[in-house]
C-alpha cells in the first residue's frame, strides 16, 4: 500500500473524530516512518480515539516514532491494547518498557 507519512497523517486526522468507530488499524509494511509514527501516537492521546490495536510493523520507525508511540501507551485518554512495533529501524534497541519507572 505504501501510505508513507501522507497517509499515517491522514489516518491520524480521522482517528481524532469523534465519529471514527475503528478499533484495529493494520498498517504493516508502509513506510511510515517516525513522523507517521508521531502522528498516530498523537491521535492516540486524543480523547475521541477509539483504537485497541495498532499493527505498524515494518515501517523504519526510529527511535523518535517508538518514544511517541511509548509516550502514548501512558496517556490516561490512550484505549490501546496491542500495539505491534517489531521489525522496526531501531525501535526495539531504544524503547524502555512503556510502564517502567
Amino acid at each position: 500500500n505504501r501510505i508513507s507519512v501522507a497517509g499515517a497523517e491522514a489516518l491520524a486526522a480521522a482517528l481524532r473524530d469523534a465519529n471514527c468507530k475503528l478499533h484495529t488499524l493494520n498498517i504493516a509494511r508502509n513506510d511510515v516512518g517516525d513522523a507517521g509514527a508521531e502522528a498516530l501516537a498523537a491521535a492516540l492521546r486524543d480523547a475521541n480515539c477509539k483504537l485497541h490495536t495498532l499493527h505498524i510493523a515494518n515501517n523504519f520507525v526510529g527511535a523518535a516514532g517508538a518514544e511517541a508511540l511509548a509516550a502514548s501507551l501512558r496517556d490516561a485518554n490512550c484505549k490501546l491494547h496491542t500495539l505491534k512495533i517489531c521489525e522496526n529501524a531501531s525501535a526495539d534497541t531504544f524503547v524502555k518498557p512503556p510502564l517502567s519507572g
